[in-house]
């Protein structure tokens, strides 16, 4: 598949107004492109090179992929485009629907949609709506969308060329007012997109990945067996993650971009364990799909700052974390300034690689929020690469420790009400 790179994810809301102020005055997203349709409501967002993309269907409106009413640009005026909205309907095990925010759309950029199609088809992929040109004053896109086999996820592959536009065909164009704070880039661009499947699918699904979309596997640890993953079964964690990636691909047209790159993890709970974050992610999504997005950053200790003095609520890990002894070793080692990690809950993963320079400290730092909806699912982690490539798989230990927390907290509250 010749993907160059992620070009926007989209999230199914229930609530749009709500959703659009916590990214804009939470999270300091730019809104650069509204579309109101007969099907839906959407808001483009932009921090650094990464898109968000809001979506709220209108209740009681079905998507009809064969209608034709097109507006004088070519663009679908009733229906949806870029993407498959009822997804975010998830379907109960008693067969109900209900609406829940949910990531269900990565729309991914190729240089040769045609090939990307035959490839999926050809390898058993199932292609929901057949490739489609439209057009405006800045050009013309191809687009085609894509039924992942995670849950409600889909991909929309996008080839745009021959497109000069801010957004999209159909969007029209926002003018954010002037506010050097928020245009302080203080995220720069996705860096991956974590899924949760359920016990005994990674593999299956890492398969697909590789047959219809061209990806490759990744070591995530050293200790990772090629076959099984990285199984991480001690201290109460429970877990099984693999990686797959685009941007080391050498499949004929693809454009090798690191920042763009899509990098896909894959986070499945061993059997045996009980109820953990995993199981409550699949229970309360209904089902497999999109936990997080990692969103990178250059300067972590003041992007968590701001983002925190702007009301977002942040995981911490325990306490002793910062004192364990090999811990604190591992931070001091690569000159990390401890007592501000601690003070913002910062987390740091260091990584050997005895390929590069030994002298070079490679390393990651990570922080992450709770839950950002009204259900214990999808969140958000900000992270800092400092020549490292990994996931911080040093630190799963102790963010499971925090969300469990976390869990086991809103648990007893339920209970008091």
């Amino acid at each position: 598949m010749a993907a160059q790179h992620l070009h926007h994810v989209e999230i199914g809301v229930k609530n749009l107004d709500l959703s659009l102020k916590a990214f804009t005055e939470q999270f300091q997203f730019e809104l650069i492109a509204t579309r109101e349709t007969k099907a839906s409501k959407q808001c483009v967002l932009k921090a650094g090179s990464s898109i968000v993309v809001l979506t709220d269907l209108m209740k009681n409106h079905k998507i009809n992929f064969t209608k034709n009413a097109d507006d004088a640009s070519g663009v679908i005026i009733d229906d949806f485009i870029y993407d498959w909205s009822s997804h975010f309907h998830q379907v109960t095990s008693d067969n109900n629907r209900v609406a829940i925010d949910s990531v269900f759309n990565v729309a991914l950029e190729v240089k040769n949609i045609d090939k990307c199609i035959a490839n999926v088809t050809q390898n058993g992929g199932v292609v929901l709506q057949p490739n489609k040109s439209i057009s405006d004053s800045n050009g013309r896109i191809k687009y085609a969308i894509i039924k992942s086999c995670i849950g409600n996820v889909t991909h929309t592959l996008l080839e745009t060329k021959d497109y000069s536009g801010v957004f999209l065909p159909g969007f029209d164009i926002e003018h954010p007012f002037d506010n050097s704070e928020r245009k302080s880039n203080l995220i720069t661009h996705v860096d991956h997109v974590a899924c949760v499947v359920p016990i005994g699918c990674s593999n299956a699904v890492q398969d697909w990945y590789e047959r219809c979309f061209k990806m490759k596997r990744f070591v995530v640890n050293s200790e990772e067996d090629i076959l099984d993953g990285y199984v991480i079964k001690d201290m109460g964690v429970g877990m099984k993650l693999m990686a797959l990636e685009y941007w080391k691909c050498s499949e004929v047209g693809l454009q090798s971009q690191h920042e763009d790159g899509l990098k896909l993890v894959l986070a499945e709970p061993l059997p045996g364990e009980g109820t953990n974050q995993l199981t409550t992610f699949l229970e309360e999504h209904g089902g497999p799909g999109v936990q997080h997005i990692g969103f990178l950053t250059n300067d972590i200790t003041g992007t968590v700052s701001v983002l925190q003095k702007r009301g977002v609520d942040f995981l911490h890990p325990p306490h002793t974390y910062y004192s364990e002894i090999g811990k604190l070793d591992e931070m001091l080692s690569v000159g990390a300034d401890v007592k501000a990690l601690e003070e913002l809950g910062i987390l740091l993963d260091s990584e050997a690689d005895a390929e590069n320079d030994k002298q070079k400290a490679r390393y990651l730092l990570q922080k992450f929020t709770k839950p950002i909806f009204d259900r214990n699912t999808f969140f958000l982690e900000i992270l800092q690469r400092c020549g490292a490539t990994g996931f911080g798989a040093g630190n799963i230990s102790a963010l499971w420790r925090a969300v469990q927390a976390f869990l086991s907290e809103n648990k007893l509250a339920e209970n008091k009400q």
